[in-house]
């Protein structure tokens, strides 16, 4: 006797399954304990490296958990792209401090003891703000070196976040990333 299963028993049995197979995929990368490892080329030709660990994602994901908008992956990205966005900050005269991070935090979430990848996320939220506010000419040209930096990029992101290229894209007007305002 065949017995005939419910076709929505078959789809919750093929989502399980995906599920599981997804679950176990995530646990997997090719550097353990690194969310990201990879390289850029900077503004003035030399190669860089970064590396976030999964720690201080965690960390900082935590901290601003309560924030609007960030998310895990929000955090990662704006830890993966700090570096880059500092030395474009500072190749057009733009500045975010670990005071201006900090008064950001306590304002949206009150006096802490906030880690390093907790600051680090929030500036790199407040550096993209702030391109921004830039001429639309200055823009252009801060678009032109991020592009330059961004295709010059390569790396291994674990497979628990997601980095699209798009969160690169430097432009005016809205911001894909949460608003945050310094205090």
């Amino acid at each position: 006797m065949t017995r005939t299963v419910p076709r929505t028993a078959r789809l919750l049995a093929a989502a399980a399954a995906l599920a599981l197979a997804g679950g176990a995929l995530t646990g997997c990368s090719a550097h353990p304990g690194q969310a990201y490892v990879g390289s850029y080329t900077g503004l003035d030709g030399a190669t860089r490296s970064v590396r976030v660990s999964e720690e201080d994602v965690q960390t900082a994901s935590s901290q601003l958990s309560a924030i609007d908008g960030v998310t895990s992956d929000t955090v990662f990205s704006a830890l993966v792209v700090l570096q880059p966005y500092d030395e474009l900050a500072g190749r057009y005269g733009i500045t975010v401090t670990d005071d201006d991070a900090r008064s950001t935090l306590e304002t949206q979430l009150g006096p802490g003891d906030y880690s390093r990848p907790t600051i680090n996320a929030v500036r790199s939220i407040l550096i993209q703000q702030s391109f921004s506010a830039l001429d639309q000419d200055t823009l252009a040209q801060l678009g032109s070196d991020a592009s330059a930096i961004k295709d010059s990029t390569t790396g291994d992101a674990s497979p628990r976040y997601t980095l699209t290229r798009e969160r690169w894209l430097v432009h005016g007007g809205s911001s894909s990333s949460p608003t945050m305002a310094p205090g």
